[in-house]
């Protein structure tokens, strides 16, 4: 048996302090408090800091210098609570509202499993999952179905990580720290990715619920000869840029070069059926940049958003 005796928090956030304040609120009403809370600030401006110190003084706060990510604000905050006596680390962005059990049950089920995670259901319709589950060749959109599908209280091989994600020390330490390079859109499914090929499969513990605002994202799909495409996608250029690196970067990393084909059939003929051949090209940079683990190119594109 797996043991998880202390428990440290992150929770990674940046200029949304009433959506933080909500997810330390249902922290501090765990049945099973943790033990640490660090909140890792990705250089807000809307007063997040004062608001922790002010309504939070339980709670540890690291300001970042300079917005790093989801990436790496989870590095940070791994990195930080590596240094205490924890046992397993509870990763999740600040939109995050877990169920005051939430902990409880993760703690207690699926005693075999060093990464577990909670069923992530929707805010605005607990009865329906907020992403939903690729299960057995299909999808899982509501609550029911997936409390139908679990064998023993677990769904094995499926999460929604960094939105609740329970890590035991033992995996940290084997497979190392979240990505910074990798800033947003992909720096949570390579760590997922990461720790599968170290040998630690996620279990998700349906009774251990999570609430997050539903996905926002469009879909794109299409039918190629023998296959169905889908891709979600953003409007954001820098957004879709980072997504497209990341999963080339994921693809070439954990798929091999059938991953890689698959990467480049899905964002290619998503651009040329929906956006033109200059999108088109912008993909194959993109996809070139993380196919060659160029990860440092948004910097530029963050440096010209700040001084502009």
């Amino acid at each position: 048996m797996i043991e998880f005796q202390r428990i440290g928090v992150v929770v990674v956030t940046r200029n949304r302090k009433a959506l933080l304040a909500q997810c330390l609120e249902a922290i501090r009403e765990q049945t099973r408090p943790p033990d640490r809370v660090l909140v890792v600030d990705n250089a807000g401006t809307d007063g997040t800091a004062a608001m922790v110190r002010a309504r939070f003084p339980e709670v540890a706060l690291r300001v970042m210098a300079e917005n790093t990510g989801g990436g790496g604000g989870f590095h940070a905050g791994l990195r930080h609570l590596l240094d205490e006596d924890l046992d397993g680390f509870w990763l999740m962005d600040d939109d995050a509202v877990p169920e005051p059990t939430c902990l409880e049950h993760l703690l207690g089920a699926a005693p075999e499993r060093l990464v577990r995670a909670p069923l992530v259901v929707s805010t605005e319709d607990p009865a329906r999952l907020a992403f939903g589950y690729r299960w057995d060749g299909a999808w899982l959109h509501r609550r029911v179905e997936a409390e139908a599908a679990a064998r023993a209280g677990v769904l094995v091989g499926v999460a929604n990580p960094f939105n609740g994600l329970l890590v035991h020390r033992r995996a940290v330490e084997a497979v190392g720290l979240p990505m910074p390079e990798l800033f947003i859109w992909g720096d949570e499914r390579e760590y997922l990715y990461r720790l599968r090929a170290g040998g630690f499969e996620v279990a998700t513990v349906v009774a251990a619920v999570l609430a997050h605002p539903p996905n926002r994202m469009p879909v794109w799909t299409s039918r190629l000869p023998g296959r169905r495409l889908r891709l979600p996608y953003a409007d954001d250029p820098l957004r879709q840029y980072l997504f497209t690196r990341n999963d080339a970067y994921i693809a070439r990393r954990y798929r091999g070069w059938r991953g890689v084909l698959d990467h480049l059939a899905r964002h290619v003929w998503f651009t040329l059926t929906r956006r033109g051949p200059r999108a088109t090209l912008q993909a194959l940079r993109a996809s070139w940049d993380g196919l060659r683990g160029r990860l440092d190119r948004h910097r530029q594109w963050l440096d010209d958003r700040h001084a502009g």
